[in-house]
């Protein structure tokens, strides 16, 4: 298996203050506007450029996204996913193909959903623990014990690329990005469940992000 891994680069040191309202507003990409707060450094320090790239994500995807009308096949997608890789410089990105191949090896993988518990409980991928942040994918990560390789997802691989560099900062190795993630998944035919039974829908997040998604896997 390959992943691809770029050199790490220093995490943002700050945002101000402006910046965060205005992320919050937004939230693109949280699940919760408190953990945005509580996870942002000290605005002591500015590195507003890191930030305006994240922006930039959220402006590609909400203007894009409606005028591609397909699924996640089209320029617009690989130029999301090119985003993502340029945001998150040291995350490894594991693509769903790679995954399948694992799973169908009967290779160890510790799948973590990153998406909200709202998304979760449409679909996820079979056996995958809910962990949005980076206390819950600790503790499945710990409870491990190094056994499997840490893979996780969210939409389309942007919570959770943040979540993979989160957890690299606290040490944690062999974590995964899954790129694409749950919408590639789904577009590809590929299983889903909702806890044990088997589901044919994906939450698609909104309006805008659902348009990366195919039609018929849209929850209402």
């Amino acid at each position: 298996m390959h992943v691809t891994v770029a050199k790490p680069v220093a995490p943002a040191q700050g945002w101000t203050q402006a910046a965060k309202a205005s992320y919050c507003c937004r939230a693109a990409f949280e699940s919760s506007a408190p953990m945005l707060f509580a996870s942002c450094p000290s605005p002591s320090h500015r590195q507003p450029s890191r930030w305006w790239r994240g922006v930039g994500i959220v402006l590609l995807a909400a203007i894009v996204a409606p005028c591609i009308h397909a699924r996640a096949d089209g320029e617009g997608w690989r130029r999301l996913l090119a985003d993502i890789r340029e945001e998150f410089h040291g995350v490894a990105h594991m693509t769903t193909a790679q995954l399948a191949e694992r799973i169908d090896r009967g290779q160890p993988v510790l799948l973590l959903d990153a998406r909200s518990a709202e998304e979760f409980q449409v679909s996820h991928l079979a056996g995958a623990m809910h962990a949005p942040y980076v206390h819950t994918a600790l503790k499945a990560i710990r409870a491990d014990r190094g056994r499997s390789t840490v893979v996780v997802y969210c939409s389309v691989g942007y919570r959770s690329s943040r979540l993979v560099a989160r957890l690299q900062r606290q040490g944690v190795e062999n974590v995964i990005n899954l790129e694409g993630s749950l919408f590639e998944w789904a577009n590809e035919g590929r299983r889903l469940t909702r806890g044990s039974e088997a589901a044919f829908r994906v939450h698609p997040y909104d309006d805008d992000w659902g348009q990366f998604l195919d039609a018929t896997l849209r929850s209402e």
